[in-house]
């Protein structure tokens, strides 16, 4: 579903909610089984952490607050259940299967010396998305996949400067929520990224002065038509890493050496070590070659089953909810809204 928003944060979520009513119903649907179901956390508990993230929210990003509340009000589906869904304190409960991947191809990797950015986002729990074409008062246009109902998580866009982002979580071994502390864990918000940032430097500088206030573990991308990096991030810090000879990739865990503390063992996770194995052995060996079809390929990829395979189509832990596909040059991004694999079909003599 292709979604076009324009005017304030409350008018954008005001169309967004009544745009995707039932959409919306299931994905907090599906935050209620993660949380009562299968993690088995107390859900009064659970809804106090989140109520002082949605407080810190309103301070800290009013727009963001404004928007969720037209969500609301458009789809009729009270407030603190669209909190419950924006809030994405269901991924650090515990360890909830992540098998996100973000590969970019750019010159001189590529035959026609464009840049490619891939994402598959991949979690245990399906998710309905929904891809948004955003016009803001002050001039910026965006387009990015979120799903239905949300505002603090897309996970890929572009702009109208001509940046792409794009996040692959730290899938670490994590601890289940304090009962006794003020807890405040809201993730780097991607939107504001493309909504505030014109280039990859600018991403650079917000994730500088921001990571400390969220300090969720990713793998935040910024890429621009000089410049692609991977920005690192743990409540450790910020590591900034650039690609290598135009190919940059990443799954869940971390190649900085400061950041590797964080990295689960592989016999713990066998699958986002080779899934970032496989997929850059396949990047590379089309290195100056690389086309659009090259990408659609390995995001299809099924090399490895269960541990290891970019997309998740049949996965045991993780399902591919969506594959985008942006080509930054001509400010286009393609979306496959589940398994790439079933959404373009690939015949040839």
């Amino acid at each position: 579903m292709l979604i076009n928003l324009k005017g304030t944060p409350y008018e954008q979520g005001y169309t967004h909610g009544a745009a995707t009513i039932d959409l919306i119903r299931k994905n907090i649907e599906s935050v209620r089984h993660i949380v009562i179901d299968t993690k088995h956390v107390n859900f009064d508990v659970y809804r106090k952490y989140v109520k002082l993230n949605a407080d810190f929210i309103k301070t800290d990003q009013p727009d963001t607050y404004d928007e969720m509340r037209g969500i609301a009000d458009g789809s009729g589906i009270p407030l603190e259940d669209i909190f419950l869904l924006n809030i994405q304190l269901f991924f650090v409960t515990e360890s909830l299967p992540q098998d996100c991947t973000t590969m970019i191809a750019r010159a001189p990797a590529t035959l026609d010396k464009k840049t490619y950015i891939v994402k598959n986002r991949d979690i245990g729990t399906h998710f309905y998305h929904v891809v948004l074409h955003r016009e803001y008062p002050n001039g910026v246009t965006t387009c990015e996949v979120d799903p239905a109902g949300t505002v603090l998580w897309p996970g890929s866009g572009i702009n109208n400067f001509g940046l792409s982002v794009s996040t692959t979580s730290g899938n670490c071994p994590l601890k289940p929520l304090p009962n006794n502390t003020n807890h405040i864990n809201v993730a780097i918000n991607q939107n504001y990224l493309l909504q505030e940032c014109k280039n990859t430097e600018d991403v650079i500088h917000y994730m500088e002065k921001k990571y400390k206030e969220h300090a969720f573990r990713l793998n935040v991308f910024g890429v621009d038509k000089d410049r692609a990096v991977c920005i690192e991030t743990t409540e450790k810090g910020i590591a900034i890493l650039e690609d290598e000879n135009g190919l940059l990739m990443r799954t869940n865990h971390f190649l900085s050496p400061f950041q590797a503390e964080f990295n689960p063992p592989e016999e713990y996770y066998p699958s986002t070590y080779n899934r970032y194995r496989h997929g850059m052995e396949f990047l590379k060996s089309r290195h100056g070659a690389l086309r659009f079809q090259d990408m659609l390929m390995i995001a299809s990829d099924h090399h490895g089953g269960s541990k290891g395979a970019i997309c998740r189509h049949g996965g045991e832990d993780a399902v591919t909810a969506y594959c985008s596909i942006c080509v930054l040059e001509d400010q286009q991004l393609w979306t496959a809204l589940g398994n790439p694999c079933q959404s373009l079909i690939l015949t040839s003599i």
